[in-house]
């Protein structure tokens, strides 16, 4: 009986926990969805593995570097604007 109200009480602690964690993000991230050519998806997993990284942090990284590189830039294109701007030429 008692083991019972402790399962009871846990799960109901981890369901708080699980709701506050869902409210969190909800109000602190997005979502970004990306889709690429499965060639460069399976690069990026290699490469990810190979480093020990995972997949969105070494994504978010990226990205920070590129805005960082964009804000410095007298155009206001970073590195990866500039060479995807003159491919579509």
């Amino acid at each position: 009986m008692q083991m019972s109200r402790i399962n009871e009480s846990l799960s109901e602690e981890m369901r708080k926990v699980r709701d506050d964690h869902a409210k969190y993000m909800k109000e602190k991230y997005a979502q970004v969805k990306l889709a690429m050519p499965k060639e460069e998806a399976e690069a990026l997993d290699e490469y990810c593995k190979g480093h020990k990284l995972s997949k969105a942090g070494l994504l978010r990284e990226l990205i920070k570097e590129e805005l960082k590189s964009a804000k410095r830039s007298d155009e206001g294109i970073g590195r990866v604007g500039k060479k995807m701007n003159t491919q579509g030429d």
